[in-house]
This record gives C-alpha cells, structure tokens and sequence, in this order.
C-alpha cells in the first residue's frame, strides 16, 4: 500500500482511500481469522492438560464461583469484554464442578478487557514443553482490585502447576502502560530495561484468548509514526469504536536507551537459555543496524496482513525472525554466527529431523525440514545437533564458546550503538545494578571463579575417568590441569586440557558443579611438585558431592543480586598439597608429642597448617576457590572467611563445611582448623555488645591478631607474647571487644582478663609478686595497659593509680569532643566518664572485684601534674610540683633532674620511694592519628608511663649522686 500524502501530525490525518467502516470491519476480520486459525493449530499440538487449561483460562477470570480453580473470593474483579463461555468450555467447568452455572444477569462492568497468550505460543517455536506467559488486561481504575486480582492469578498458576501446566500471568492496564511503561523487574519480565521492545515482540506473537483485538491492528504500518493522529481521525468518522478495542499504543518510537537495557536482560536470560537469548539478541542488534527507520518484525507483519498474506508459516513470528536475522548477518559478511542463529533457532523448535518424525502431516516438521536442506545440512551435522542433551564435556565446551564469542560481539556493538545515541534515562538505576551483576557473576572470568560451562545445553556430562596433572613449565609456578580419563591405553598422551587452574581445588570443582565428578568418576593425578595424590583428590571430590548441591549456585534470585553478596555455602581444605611431616614420613617416622595443638606442635612448636584451601558459592550464584599458604596462611584464610560470614548475619549463616586435610594425616589437624573457624565465626557474629571485635589465635612461635569491623576482616599483627601485649596496647577508636583461642596461650591470665572486659569501663587488675606487683588496666576501649613494680607497696601503688585515673575523668568530662563511653545510655550520659572498677588476681587465677583504694594521702604526698602544649615543632612539657613549675623550655631534657632534685628536698628525712604522676592535661597537644575525638585512658597511661620512668631515672641519678658525695665526703 502507498502512503498517501499526510498533513502534519496533529491535525485531521488523511486516510487512505479505501478506509472506512466495511473496510475496518474486513481487517479485523483477516486478524481474526488469522489469530483463529493459530489457536487451532496450538491447541491441536497440546497435552490434554495443557490444552483444558488454555480452553478454560477465560472462564475462569469470567466468573468467581467457589468450586473453580483460581477462586479467592467474591470481590475479585471479574467479567471478560466481548466474551461468551462456549459449550466446550461449559463442559470443561462442569468437569470440574457440577454446580457450576453461568451468571443469569451479565456483568455491569467487565474488569477484564482481554487475555492474550504471547511469545512462543502457537509458534514454530512452540512445544509440549514450553510454558505459557499471560497478558490479563484489566480496566484502569481497579484500585485495590489489582491486588487482588493479583492473587487470583497466582491461584490460578499453583492450580496449573498441579496439573502439569507452567503459566505466568503478567497484569497489564494499556492506559498504565502507555503512561508509565512496563512493571518492575522481576523473574519474567524485563522490567525498565525495555517498553517499544516489548510491545513489538507483543503485536507479532500475540494469540487473543478472549476479550477485545488491538486497535493496533487497524493501523497501517506507514502510519505508526502518525499512531494517534490516524486513531482520532478513524473515531471521529465513526469507524471504530474505541470501546471495541484495547489500545497499547505504537511501537515505532523505540529509544536507543531500550536497547541497551534489553541486551543486558537477554544476555542474563542466556545463562539458562542460551540460543533462545543468542536470536533475540541478535535482532536487537539487527534492529540497532537500522536505527533510526527501524524495520520492526511487528510491523513487518502487518504489513504482510494487509497485503492479504494468509498463510501462517509466512507470518509465523520466529520464521519472521530468523529471517531477519539472516539478511542482517548476510550483510554483516558474519558466515560464523549466521550458522550460529541457525543452530539456536533448530534447538528453540525442538524438531529432531535425524529421527523418525510422526505419521500425521507436521507443519513444523515440514516448515524445519525444508529449511534445513537449503542451509545444506548433511545427516552428520542432524546427529549431532540432535544429541545436545547428550554433548560430552569437550563438545559444549565448543558451543559454549561459540556462545560466549556471538553473545559478547553482539554485547559490544550494541553497546557501542547506545553510547553513540542516548544516555540510559530510560533504565532504572535498580535494574541496571541487577541486570549487569547478574551479567558479570555469569560470563566475567576472574582468578579462582569456577565457571559454569554448561549452561543448559547436555543433561549428562559425566566423565568415568579424570585426570589431573600438574607442570612447572620454564620453573616458573605450578599449573594444573585437567584432562578426560585414557582409559586402558594409560601410557598415550593425555587428551587435551579440559580445564586449566592455579591449583587442584579449583579443577575439582569445576568437575563437580559441571557435572563430570559423578559417584562413579575415577580420578587419577600426575604430579610430581607436591604432595598432592589420587586419594586426596577422591576425597575432595566426595565430599563435594556430599555436601554441596551442584545447582546451588544457580539459585540465585533478583533480590540477591540487588543486594551485597553474601556465602551461603563455604568448605575449607588443609594440606591439600602439603605433608607437613612429608620428611618424616619418607624416613618411615612421624613426630609425636604431648603438645597436640595442630597449630603449635611439639616442642619445636611446629604449625602442622602450612595450607588452606577454601571454596565459596555465593549468593550472587558465583563460586569462588582461594589457595593461602605459608606463615599467615591460615589467617589470611580466617579473614576471608570472617568478612563472607559477617555478610550473611542477616540472612541466615552458611553452609560451613570441613573437607579433610590430607588423609594420611589423619582428621587431627582438620578438626583443630574446623574448631578454630566455628569459635571464630561464632565471636564474630554475637550480636549487642561490640561492633568492632578482635581475635587472638598463635600459629607456630607467632601470636596473630584479627579485627573484624563494619562487615570485614583484616589481620592487624604478627609477632611474639610481648609484642602481642604492645599491640593490645595500642589506643582504639571505639570499644573492641577480644577473645583469645582457647588454646593459644601457656597462661590463660590475659584471655580471663579480656573476658572480664566490659565497654565503657576501666578495669584495674593487680597480682602480687614476690617482691612488688603487677598490674594490667584495660581502658574503656578495651585496650590493654600493662605494668609491673618491683619492691613497691601494693596499696600505694594502687592509691597512687587511682588518684590519676580520677584526674583523667574529670578531664574527660570537661572535653567537648569527648565520647568516652561507648554503650546504649540516653543523651544525658552520653559524655560521662568511663567507672572504675578494681579487681585482683588471686593466686590460683580467679579474679575478684575489690574495693576501690581509700586516698589517705591528705597532708603525706603533693600532686604532681604533667601539661603538654603544642609549640612549633617540638611539644613543651610542664611540669608543676605542687604550684613550682618546671619547664623544657628553661631546662630542656634536664627537667627531670630538677623535678627529683626537687622532690627529694621535699620529702621528709629524703626517702628515695618512686615518683608518680598524679594528673596529665594533653588537651594542648595535637590529636594523635589513632585517637578518638579526645583521648582515651590509655592514651593518658601511656603518657603517665613514659614520663614516671623519665622522673624515676632522673631520681635514681640524684640519689646516686648524693649517696656518692656523702660517701666521698665520709
């Protein structure tokens, strides 16, 4: 048909000479018989079930009776547009319920203008497996109906589940739809990401089950650009009654944002059905060629409808496809993926042509075999197409790859096609973040990732023999590989590599979430770069099998993926590769001792854990292997593992499994790392008291140190027992609460200690000595303060502490920065200082809570106070005695010396007891990088340590000196 001259759009548009009402009548007409003829030949192709269930399904959205499937109650909105139940369908009902009746009175208002089937319904593309998605058009103005209408729906849907039949109903208004788009992203739709795309894939695969046709139909593909403008001209001649219709709107204003946005969703879709996404996609990017007079396939038939075409081969919408598809990949020169797009296009109609076709004539038979011979496709290429669900490893690796290469080149030119033409406006923030994690997680190669390579094609790629060999090729790092069983030829050469890793784990897994490593899989290892045999392997793979679900990954849903990842299944592995008594071992030997503890073994302490294996699957369908070895191995481990379990606190814990460490060392060492992982995850994972916690464990001669805040896990230090106390030592910016393994220290003081700890208090703990005392103070951070007096009086001492510590409270309370106490208390508290609480060590370890020490020093002892202050580079130092001051800017290091000299004149008869600081202002100092807003306890300890040894070393001196000139003098 020749477009007639138009007037602007807008204005009366001219319509074509033949227009008028006999000929509209006549179009809807030929559509209707068009879309008749479909649903014959679908429902003749259909299971019983399936069948029954597309006869009913507008009955059952006609009338709410109780005994029907799908029924939820009698406000459900109800009442099919231009819809008469017929004899058939009458019967089907009383199949179900014998009471059933038809209302006697028609509905007042219809709340369902139209049930469509769409996509490959009633195509060539079509089979007994596919499953049906529903458009259930209802009027504008439902309100709170929709909902449950929504409900209905999903009732229907179970009830055909039971029954067989897979259906999803998508609830759609044409007004909403024209205003607002499509709905939210979800398992079915492709939400944002696309609208013009949509509506044209709906307008040439839609089957109308009852209700009203388009108003589409009876508009001429050269007027889509002129839509409304050609609709309000045919109402206003009274051609067309609007009520008669249902009106989705055009389809020629596709906007390149769609594009993008349906690319991502289609190559999401690929990981499940590839060739079906390969042809959509690849007509996404055919249609991107085209841009901006697109040659839309909805379009192409209607025109074909008008132009009196009949036969429903030629208007069958995926032979319309792929013929599209073909002149476009002609034009591209592209011989590899036209091949490709054929081969999708034989798996997606499920035709068999190597075998045996039924007795009755088959159109889709005879449709597929006809295009089959001219592509030139010999019976060797037939078999092997046919055998997809049989395809061993090498083949769908193969295809797989094909895939892969066409998906990614599709990817890549459409994306350059939208970053040449719009920004992605039209694609919600959400559903990009989605779409393209679920992308990335699919197809992204990254190191350890373990990749999926089936992706649907065989049902059973199980392999008798596998074998794993290990290289070091130009001395350089190990790599494994994995290869198909020789069988009973063992000395030929391996067959080429399956897959190639860094380490063992990681091929095994492979094997098992791939379906190679089956029950009755036997695995045989070449290495000779480790300790790593066939009983290992065995092992390995049986313990994957026995805990971990080859489809577990595959579970992963939009809400997952909108969301961080988190483990839901985790396995740790020891000494996969490793024999940490291999010498001993060799020389027929092995070390026993009464030291057990796998981490610290024997006198020679040695660390039994010199490797740790460690598989993830994740939420976001990923599965991960990480290899850590050497000193910090098994911490670096514990990290990894501390951050994937802080994750998933939420949503429950994961799956946590142990695999065995070598079984030539039998499950001690497993058991102590298994022990050690549930201790740790489970610290981590209290809930109330600390969101920053810390853990010390010993591996060998080194204590470690984790801390674990906001979600994540690090390892802070390394290092000996005394190091450790610095480390615990050092200030923290909030409290922390820390747990020690059980078995780590030979003194288990420190740990009951820390056990002891509470946030917002400082804890003073002494244990005597023979000769003095030693303390530890944890501050309100839960850092760890440590010092030992020899020939000191306990009481003075802790008098002595105890006056600084009220001094350091008080300035606290005066500092506006100050947040010193880190519980739950109201506002008015929320700037109080830390309690004090003291406590003593008795001899056989038990800890008591003792009296704060009565200051009856009044009028025996004057304070001495240290003042810090910030002059140019160089701090000043003050210190007063009594109101006598001395400064580092008249005596400079000699301070200390004229602070004892004065002292010791002050004290009665010269006793030679200790120096101690009573009170420290740093307020006039520059804030150190580890503090808090203000300093903590430990920050004034510190200070207070470092200028009493300062005082006492001076003091010594002085006396020293006087003892040496009274001696002198005698």
């Amino acid at each position: 048909m020749t477009p007639p001259e138009q007037t602007p759009f807008g204005s009366d548009t001219v319509l074509p000479h033949q227009a008028d009402r006999s000929a509209m009548i006549r179009l809807k007409r030929r559509f209707n018989n068009i879309n008749r003829e479909r649903l014959r030949r679908l429902l003749t192709s259909l299971a019983p079930e399936q069948r029954g269930f597309v006869e009913l399904l507008p009955l059952l959205f006609h009338v709410n009776h109780p005994m029907m499937p799908g029924y939820v109650g009698t406000d459900t909105p109800q009442g099919v547009a231009d819809y008469s139940p017929s004899d058939r369908q009458l019967q089907l009902a009383r199949h179900i319920a014998r009471s059933f009746t038809t209302p006697r009175r028609a509905h007042r208002v219809l709340d369902v203008q139209a049930l469509y089937l769409m996509g490959s319904t009633a195509t060539i593309a079509h089979s007994t497996s596919s499953d049906f998605d529903v458009w259930l058009c209802h009027r504008e103005g439902l309100g709170e109906g929709i909902a449950r209408l929504r409900r209905k729906a999903d009732a229907v849907s179970a009830w055909a589940a039971s029954v067989g039949v897979e259906v999803h109903f998508f609830l759609m208004s044409a007004e909403a739809f024209r205003e607002r788009g499509a709905e939210a992203l979800s398992t079915e739709s492709s939400g944002s990401a696309q609208h013009h795309l949509l509506l044209d894939e709906f307008y040439r695969t839609a089957l109308l089950l009852a209700g009203r046709a388009p108003l589409w139909w009876l508009v001429p593909a050269e007027f889509e650009s002129d839509y409304d403008a050609y609709v309000q001209t045919l109402v206003r001649h009274r051609f067309v009654k609007r009520d008669d219709f249902i009106d989705f709107g055009p389809v020629a204003a596709i906007q390149p944002t769609e594009f993008f946005g349906a690319t991502l969703w289609q190559l999401t879709k690929a990981i499940a059905s590839p060739h079906k996404s390969l042809l959509k996609i690849l007509l996404l990017e055919a249609y991107a060629a085209d841009h901006p007079d697109i040659d839309l396939l909805s379009l192409r038939f209607k025109r074909a409808v008008f132009a009196g075409e009949k036969r429903l081969d030629a208007l069958d919408a995926y032979v319309l496809m792929l013929d599209k598809l073909e002149e476009h990949l002609r034009a591209k020169g592209d011989a590899t993926r036209l091949e490709l797009a054929r081969r999708s296009f034989y798996f997606k109609t499920g035709v068999a042509l190597s075998r045996p076709g039924p007795r009755e004539p088959d159109w889709r038979r005879e449709t597929v075999q006809a295009m089959a011979e001219r592509w030139g496709w010999d019976q060797w290429t037939l078999d092997d197409l046919d055998a997809l669900r049989s395809w061993k490893v090498d083949r769908v690796l193969e295809e797989r790859r094909s895939l892969v290469e066409a998906l990614t080149a599709t990817y890549k030119s459409l994306s350059r096609f939208v970053r040449a033409h719009a920004e992605f406006s039209r694609v919600s923030e959400r559903d990009m973040t989605v779409l393209g994690r679920k992308l990335f997680t699919a197809f992204e190669l990254k190191s350890g990732k373990v990749e999926l390579v089936n992706l649907g094609l065989s049902s059973d790629l199980g392999e008798a023999q596998l074998e794993i060999h290990s290289a070091r090729p130009n001395g350089g790092e190990i790599i494994w590989s994995l290869h198909r069983g020789r069988g009973i030829a063992p000395d030929s050469r391996p067959s080429p590599a399956l897959r190639r890793a860094s380490g063992p784990l990681e091929l095994l897994a492979w094997a098992h979430f791939n379906g190679l490593g089956t029950l009755a899989t036997r695995v045989t290892v070449e290495d000779r770069h480790s300790d790593f045999d066939a009983n290992v392997a065995g092992a390995v793979l049986d313990h994957l099998r026995r805990h971990l679900d080859p489809q577990l990954p595959r579970s992963s849903t939009l809400d997952d993926l909108a969301a961080a990842p988190r483990a839901l299944a985790c396995m740790v592995f020891v000494n996969l590769r490793v024999d940490p008594q291999a010498a001993h071992t060799r020389e027929g030997r092995l070390i026993a001792s009464a030291r057990g503890d796998a981490l610290s073994f024997s006198g020679f302490r040695t660390n039994l854990v010199q490797e740790v294996d460690y598989l993830l699957v994740t939420s976001w369908g990923e599965i991960l292997t990480r290899h850590h070895e050497g000193p910090r191995g098994l911490v670096d481990a514990l990290c990894e593992h501390l951050t994937w379990v802080a994750r998933a606190q939420q949503a429950g814990k994961p799956i946590i499994t142990f695999g065995c460490s070598a079984p030539r060392q039998g499950s001690s060492v497993a058991s102590r790392v298994e022990e050690l992982f549930r201790d740790v995850s489970a610290w981590y994972l209290r809930r109330g008291d600390a969101p920053r916690r810390r853990y010390v464990l010993r591996t060998g001669t080194s204590y470690h140190l984790l801390l674990a805040e906001d979600g994540a896990a690090r390892h802070e230090f390394s290092g000996s027992g005394e190091q450790l106390v610095r480390a615990l030592g050092r200030p923290n910016a909030a409290y922390t609460a820390t747990r020690f393994d059980a078995r780590s220290l030979d003194d288990p003081l420190l740990a009951r200690l820390y056990e002891a700890n509470r946030p917002g208090v400082v804890q003073v703990f002494d244990r005597e000595l023979d000769e003095g005392i030693e303390l530890w103070v944890l501050d309100e951070h839960g850092a760890l303060y440590t010092e030992r007096r020899d020939g000191h009086d306990r009481a003075i001492v802790l008098r002595q502490l105890g006056r600084f510590l009220e001094a350091v409270n008080l300035r606290q309370c005066a500092d506006p920065d100050a947040t010193v106490v880190d519980c739950d208390l109201d506002l008015e508290a929320a700037h109080a200082p830390p309690e004090i609480r003291f406590y003593r060590i008795q001899p056989d370890g038990r800890i008591e809570r003792t009296q704060p020490p009565a200051d009856d020093t009044a009028g025996h002892c004057f304070d001495v106070k240290v003042i810090g202050e910030s002059a140019g580079s160089e701090p000043v130092y003050t210190l007063l005695c009594e109101d006598v001051g001395f400064s580092t800017r008249e005596h400079a290091t000699r301070v200390f010396d004229q602070v004892a000299k004065y002292v010791l004149g002050r004290r009665r008869g010269g006793e030679t007891y200790p120096i101690y600081i009573t009170d420290i202002d740093l307020s006039g100092l520059p804030r150190q990088e580890e503090q808090a807003r203000a300093p903590t306890t430990i920050h004034y300890l510190h200070y207070k340590q470092r200028v009493e040894r300062r005082l006492n070393d001076a003091l010594a001196r002085v006396v020293a000196a006087r003892t040496s000139a009274a001696t002198g003098s005698d």
